[in-house]
């Protein structure tokens, strides 16, 4: 055997070592079962929106807690700074 078959065979047993625990049909870089269907993958960002929402309103209502914010109009600036409109129900002490 010359150089170049060698550098091949050598590839090509590379190549087939990294692949062994994907099996012989799987590529290995398929989505995990859990989020292979679009609605299991929808439901999953949608738990994890309202997850960084709740995350967001809380660190907002600890931040005005350790504020003391008494002008009403700073209170609306910082709302509409971080989306929140100042009639909004969702907004932390509304």
């Amino acid at each position: 055997m010359d150089r170049p078959d060698i550098l091949l065979l050598s590839i090509d047993t590379m190549r087939r070592d990294a692949m062994a625990p994907y099996g012989r049909d799987r590529r290995g870089d398929e989505l995990p079962e859990a989020l292979r269907r679009r609605e299991d993958r929808l439901s999953r960002l949608k738990a994890c929106k309202a997850t960084l929402e709740a995350q967001k309103e809380a660190a907002f209502a600890a931040y005005v807690a350790t504020v003391h914010l008494t002008d009403r109009s700073a209170l609306r600036l910082i709302l509409g700074l971080i989306g929140i409109r100042s009639g909004d129900a969702s907004a932390p002490g509304a």
